[in-house]
């Protein structure tokens, strides 16, 4: 019998192995398609916010540092985020498309990497911790893919979440690396607040009202006197160490609204004013987080209905999952924390959004929704852990992986045989303007940037206002992610004006001579001149 028994843990040591294995080829085989995927189309989709965190990270290549005092900043300061990798790279390699693809991969490594770390805080099997980073890395949506695998905008904000809550789990299991584990996360909470707002309100927040939430369960709604007494000196670790970590990102907050505002150019957030409940924000909050599981518009009877329908079962699987974690005691007190996380982060964006006039965009909610994937796993795993039959417990596992297969396969599918198929007349625009020797020019924000990762850098861009009705003048600069040597110093040489069809008759383009015809569609105009006085009417 005890040899039949070592057969069996043999083997299922084997398979595990083979599991974990087969997981590690599969993360690898999706980073190589990541690569493959952006060097095939990624130009295709490229727009100026994109580009522009390409034209800083070269820009702070050149000077050194972390931030740079020569551009102009959005709504956030970029401390502890992609430009660090992206600046790097430039030092090794003078082509945009490559620094752009291995700072990607980089990047998505890192969120791979962290996912890793918050699977083994929870305890998690390596098998279930190496699910959970392949997942990171699979396009479930097109909003997935835009803003955190093609440009990398949210890896920094989901990998700082990941690795605080990590380092807190860490700290309430491992009493004598309490303060280690709490001053590292408390410098990165500083760090973190330093770069703005965002990570108050999706991460800080929520993890004081996290630790609040099971200290008053603890003491007061469990019966339960065993799991009373287990979980009271974790959770009163848990309250003072969230605290701490408030306190810390709300220094860096403060220093990013004082010190550093004082140095580097950013724009802070418009006044929020309280409003009266809406339901159309709230329906608006609820479909962004669809949209973020594949959720899309279109035929019943076309393929979008299948993208959708397993899209709904995710995020009814989520809601079973986090339900289940609150309601039973069979969960441990990582597992706790993660689903109470999850839930009070959404409950604070949903009351943002429907008591507030505050914009609140589809992607907001991403760093925050990626929760939903360790959830259902955890859910997953404490489910079929009583059951004996093998078979069974394969099964649930090959079709909760299966589920996420399927909505990653259906996205990236749209995606690569439709629109990312088809050359923006970007391309065509650049060749045009590389050809002819022009390397300055001037055109709205969305009609600006993208020329000069497109050009390899070569072409400088010179923008205005997204909304060209703003504009006054020619010499009007956005002060909006660019440099700030544009609004006082105009280029001096050859020069070109770039205006979609809808501008063309706006107030500005009267002030603007009609130049060379560089090129001329439907949707664009773009002129030449020999100089700038050459385009401004007297």
């Amino acid at each position: 019998m005890v040899k039949d028994d070592n057969k069996i843990n043999v083997k299922n040591e084997r398979r595990i192995k083979i599991s974990v294995i087969g997981m590690l080829i599969l993360i690898v085989l999706s980073l190589v398609s990541y690569g493959i995927f952006m060097y095939k189309y990624g130009a295709n989709f490229l727009d100026s916010d994109a580009a522009a965190e390409m034209i800083l990270s070269n820009l702070l290549s050149k000077e050194g540092g972390v931030l740079s005092r020569s551009w102009y900043y959005s709504s956030e300061l970029r401390v502890l985020n992609t430009q660090l990798i992206f600046s790097f790279l430039f030092h090794i390699f003078n082509n945009w498309k490559i620094v752009r693809i291995t700072g990607g991969i980089l990047l998505l490594i890192i969120l791979c990497t962290s996912a890793l770390f918050l699977g083994k805080s929870i305890k998690m099997t390596h098998f279930e911790t190496s699910m959970f980073a392949l997942v990171m890395l699979l396009p479930v949506s097109d909003l997935y893919l835009e803003f955190v695998m093609a440009w990398s905008y949210y890896i920094p904000h989901i990998v700082i979440s990941f690795v605080t809550i990590a380092l807190l789990l860490f700290a309430i299991n491992h009493e004598k690396k309490t303060v280690v584990f709490s001053g590292l996360n408390c410098i990165l909470a500083l760090i973190a607040g330093m770069g703005g707002w965002r990570q108050l309100i999706n991460l800080y927040i929520p993890l004081v009202i996290v630790a609040g939430w099971l200290y008053i369960d603890t003491n007061f709604t469990l019966k339960n006197d065993i799991k009373k007494n287990i979980y009271k000196t974790d959770i009163l670790r848990l309250l003072i160490i969230n605290c701490f970590l408030f306190l810390s990102a709300t220094i860096g907050f403060l220093i990013n609204s004082t010190v550093l505002r004082k140095n580097y150019e950013f724009k802070r957030m418009g006044s929020v004013w309280f409003t009266d409940f809406s339901s159309e924000r709230m329906i608006n909050m609820l479909s962004a987080v669809l949209h973020m599981f594949g959720y899309d518009q279109g035929k019943a009877t076309s393929f979008s209905s299948i993208k959708n329908g397993v899209c709904f079962l995710i995020v009814l699987l989520g809601i079973i999952a986090v339900r289940d974690i609150l309601k039973n005691k069979i969960y441990s007190i990582e597992e706790d924390i993660i689903a109470r996380y999850l839930t009070a982060a959404f409950v604070i964006m949903l009351l943002i959004e429907v008591f507030s006039d505050a914009l609140i965009a589809d992607r907001y909610i991403i760093p925050i929704s990626v929760f939903i994937v360790p959830v259902i796993i955890i859910f997953l795993k404490r489910r079929y852990e009583n059951i004996n039959q093998s078979k069974e417990k394969k099964t649930i596992l090959l079709l909760s992986f299966l589920f996420f297969v399927i909505v990653s396969g259906c996205s990236l599918y749209n995606y690569c045989f439709s629109d990312f198929r088809k050359e923006t007349e970007y391309n065509q625009i650049t060749e045009s303007l590389l050809e002819q020797g022009y390397d300055k020019g001037f055109g709205t924000f969305w009609n600006g940037d993208v020329f000069t990762e497109l050009s390899n850098g070569k072409i400088e861009m010179y923008c205005w206002d997204s909304d060209i009705s703003n504009v006054k003048a020619p010499d009007d600069i956005y002060k909006w992610l660019q440099k700030k040597s544009h609004v006082n110093e105009l280029p001096s040489g050859k020069v070109f004006c770039i205006l979609s069809a809808d501008e063309r008759n706006s107030e500005l383009a009267k002030k603007i001579n009609a130049g060379i015809a560089i090129y001329e569609s439907e949707e664009y105009t773009v002129w030449g001149y020999e100089s700038y006085n050459d385009m401004v009417k007297e």
